[in-house]
């Protein structure tokens, strides 16, 4: 099971680093976990560089609830070094092409732990992400395999960048929250008794 995964991961992360024009994973951005074509929230990611890994950058990923943000989960991220930018200190700061994964099924095999769609963390470590950067937004665009065989689209948006409405994003709708319907109150006609009341669907 494990080797299909990893097999499964090694043509998925082909596909994303041949699709796009990737970027180096700049540790100055802390960017929200988007659900592409849902905008659910899988919460923020931050990350702290720890340097060279035989042929990868390390990182730290902070990834934070997007229900509680005093809930926080760690992944441990690698970043593809090339012959032309070889350098872990720089490649952290300046846009390269190159790769970001973690879990256990991606080539270099890591601890991730994450949230799902509910929030829920998934505290097991074994995430997988499998993501290119580019510099035009959405920055990251991927995947990211949950352990009971879910994949879903994954991009990372940069908070400054999350949308233009000027509104702060730092806390977003808890996602286990609906609109189930609304209360409409009328009151009686000539304003004498109790009021009535009357429930409406809304969908």
């Amino acid at each position: 099971m494990k080797r299909t995964i990893g097999g499964f991961a090694g043509i998925v992360l082909l596909g994303v680093s041949l699709s796009l024009s990737a970027a180096a994973l700049d540790a100055t951005q802390t960017r929200r976990l988007v659900v592409d074509g849902f905008g659910q929230s899988l919460g923020t990611i931050s990350v702290l560089p720890l340097g060279r890994v035989g042929f990868s950058c390390s990182y730290l990923g902070i990834w934070e609830s997007p229900v509680n943000p005093n809930e926080v989960m760690l992944c441990n991220l690698r970043e593809r070094i090339t012959p032309l930018h070889p350098s872990c200190v720089l490649n952290r700061s300046i846009d390269i092409t190159s790769v970001v994964t973690a879990g256990p099924g991606a080539p270099d095999e890591t601890a991730c732990s994450g949230f799902d769609l509910l929030g829920t963390a998934v505290r097991t470590d074994d995430v997988t992400v499998l993501l290119a950067e580019r510099t035009t937004e959405p920055a990251l665009a991927g995947i990211v395999l949950f352990p009971v065989g879910i994949a879903l689209p994954l991009i990372g948006v940069r908070l400054d960048n999350d949308d233009d409405d000027g509104e702060d994003d730092a806390s977003p709708p808890d996602p286990r929250q609906r609109l189930i319907g609304t209360l409409r109150i009328t009151p009686r006609p000539g304003g004498f008794g109790p009021a009535s009341t009357r429930a409406s669907a809304s969908h």
